[in-house]
């Protein structure tokens, strides 16, 4: 990723730079000479696509890196942005990262995060982009630790709440608890299912802490869903 800062935008300042400075440090810590898929982290509305883009593809052209990634952008910015590259011969966007999961956030968990609502899923069946989404799983969510009566000791703890702990995302919850029981598998792998069953590209991030998460994760991929169920789990039906 490129533009990783505590800013929540793309750094403008010396923005070439910071292309090159970043993308060396990632070709050095994985210890290989071309990157496949280089993510910024973030848009910066005050800045151009042309601006912004320009640099990545001199990066390109020198065999650094082979596809750009998008994330946390609007779909029309990309747009945008893969409509200048093509008019200018350039390489625009292959990939979106933007978060989406069963549970829906009622609002961006810190500002500038961008979540993929169902226009977006439009999107993405339309022009079978990849969508490689983050929090996927919800944050652990699914693991029903997660309460709107649970003390808010910590900042984390209360964005969850804030953010997680809906009415429909409890509905949500008693659904892939309920179809998990039934098929044998935990609301958490079931949650993790529903995403892979998307009808356009899609590559969950998840974040195991242990073997045994690690394993559930791998768990998900064996789970069928129908149609139907997948409606039923988002409240569709």
């Amino acid at each position: 990723k490129c533009g990783l800062t505590n800013e929540g935008v793309l750094p403008s300042e010396n923005y070439p730079d910071l292309v090159f400075r970043e993308l060396n440090i990632s070709l050095q810590t994985l210890k290989t000479s071309y990157i496949d898929v280089y993510m910024l982290h973030r848009d910066n509305l005050n800045m151009t696509v042309a601006e912004i883009l320009e640099p990545l593809n001199e990066a390109i052209a020198k065999g650094y890196i082979l596809s750009l990634g998008a994330s946390n952008w609007t779909y029309p910015r990309v747009d945008e942005a893969n409509e200048y590259a093509y008019k200018n011969n350039m390489k625009g966007f292959a990939v979106v990262s933007n978060n989406i999961s069963l549970a829906v956030q009622s609002e961006p968990f810190y500002p500038g995060l961008i979540s993929t609502d169902r226009a977006g899923e439009q999107w993405h069946m339309e022009k079978q982009i990849p969508l490689i989404p983050w929090s996927s799983q919800a944050r652990g969510f699914f693991t029903g630790r997660w309460t709107p009566q649970m003390p808010a000791n910590d900042g984390f703890t209360k964005r969850m709440i804030e953010v997680y702990c809906t009415d429909d995302n409890f509905k949500r919850l008693s659904r892939a608890k309920e179809l998990g029981e039934k098929k044998g598998y935990t609301a958490v792998e079931v949650a993790l299912a529903w995403l892979l069953h998307k009808p356009f590209p899609i590559v969950p991030i998840v974040g195991p802490h242990t073997q045994e998460e690690l394993a559930s994760c791998v768990k998900a991929t064996t789970l069928s869903l129908t149609e139907a169920e997948c409606k039923w789990l988002n409240l569709d039906e």
